[in-house]
């Protein structure tokens, strides 16, 4: 009998509480760090739960984005103006516990990042 309630209450655990709460929280600030054509840089962000995201750059200063992290996966875009035009910048990689790493394109060419949850 203490089997038939311990397996009814995992069953009912599984379905009532989404796949997506278990995951760890995407929200909050990270570090993001990488090496690219003109040097060492660093992307500060501010993922939010409603979608949006603040990012911060030493030479872009601070643009507006979308946060569209789920699960596993790390998706963060943000298109602005700058002095050489409109400029996408579009993080993808896949995240682990408090750690994040990916790609972005810089100038036709991709490069590698690696992040950290502050």
């Amino acid at each position: 009998m203490r089997r038939l309630h311990f397996f009814i209450f995992a069953a009912a655990f599984i379905l009532l509480v989404p796949l997506s709460s278990l995951a760890a929280d995407r929200t909050g600030k990270w570090e993001l760090n990488m090496d690219g054509p003109m040097g060492p840089s660093v992307w500060k962000l501010d993922l939010k739960a409603d979608g949006t995201a603040l990012g911060e750059h030493e030479f872009f200063g601070e643009v507006k984005g979308k946060n569209n992290c789920v699960g596993d996966k790390f998706d963060v875009l943000f298109k602005y103006d700058s002095p050489m035009g409109e400029i996408t910048s579009h993080f993808i990689g896949t995240v682990s516990g408090n750690t994040a790493k990916g790609t972005i394109n810089i100038m036709e060419m991709p490069v590698e990042w690696v992040g950290e949850k502050k």
